[in-house]
């Protein structure tokens, strides 16, 4: 009997080990931005690791999917935007350089409905490297971007009712996005921001020079998806570690925008 009573603890801790879960709420139509940053327990884990997301479960009337994520399923940050309330189950698998999985994080979203105010339909977008409209609190410095200038229109008492936003999801592409660029070994650097347009890219650098940043602009060119952007990156450090303490720093004066560190690459 003691026997199987030892078999049977084994066996719920190997269990649990397999797969830490996590417990996040949200809302309907709100972004739900997911990281295994604050569960991995040494940074040096994510060095030449990848990433592959998935969902485990979901509501059944939601249409919810892999191509959801963005920017993509095999990021190390993602994000996707729930279409139902009920229990979202991801799962984060952690690839390594030897491309045998490492660890497993599930993040239980509990989403429910958005009774606070009305909302408006969110249009999809197909990267995180879009041009971001989001406001920043005035009490902290950070850059704040120009919105495209907007022809001035008389609004009727009755407007006429938006259109539906149609987005056609692209096909994952086979190769990670990024691998193609050459890299420089034990060299880390912060992305602040990417842009499309150089000259939106200038404008984003201008924004933070009261922040005395060590800020530069890289162009990036993606064999994969044959796009180049222009991102902007600060500074350069000999370890993660210490590119780790500065992206903490950066994220308490940008905490809007979606920070990370990549090794430094060649142009």
């Amino acid at each position: 009997m003691k026997k199987i009573s030892l078999i049977t603890v084994l066996c719920l801790i190997v269990l649990v080990s397999c797969a830490k879960k996590n417990i996040f709420d949200g809302l309907v139509g709100n972004p739900r931005h997911l990281s295994p940053e604050t569960l991995i327990s040494e940074s040096e884990d994510t060095v030449g690791c990848s990433y592959k997301w998935t969902f485990l479960d979901k509501p059944e009337a939601s249409k919810v999917d892999v191509l959801k994520f963005q920017p993509n399923s095999t990021s190390f940050y993602v994000w996707f935007v729930p279409d139902v309330e009920g229990e979202y189950l991801v799962e984060c698998s952690v690839i390594g350089p030897d491309d045998k999985e490492k660890e497993k994080f599930r993040f239980n979203c509990v989403i429910s409905e958005d009774t606070t105010q009305t909302k408006e339909q969110i249009p999809e977008v197909s990267s995180l490297e879009e041009d971001r409209e989001e406001e920043i609190p005035e009490d902290i410095p950070g850059p704040v971007y120009d919105e495209d200038e907007k022809e001035n229109k008389v609004i009727s008492k009755q407007p006429e009712p938006r259109k539906p936003v149609v987005v056609i999801p692209k096909k994952p592409n086979k190769s990670t996005k990024g691998k193609s660029i050459p890299k420089l070994k034990g060299k880390y650097t912060i992305q602040l921001s990417s842009w499309k347009e150089y000259s939106k890219a200038e404008k984003a650098l201008a924004k933070l020079n009261h922040l005395d940043l060590d800020a530069y602009i890289q162009k990036a060119y993606f064999k994969e998806s044959n796009e180049t952007w222009y991102r902007v990156r600060s500074g350069s450090f000999d370890s993660f570690d210490e590119a780790k303490i500065e992206m903490k720093r950066l994220k308490r004066k940008l905490p809007k925008e979606e920070i990370w560190i990549d090794s430094v690459r060649k142009d």
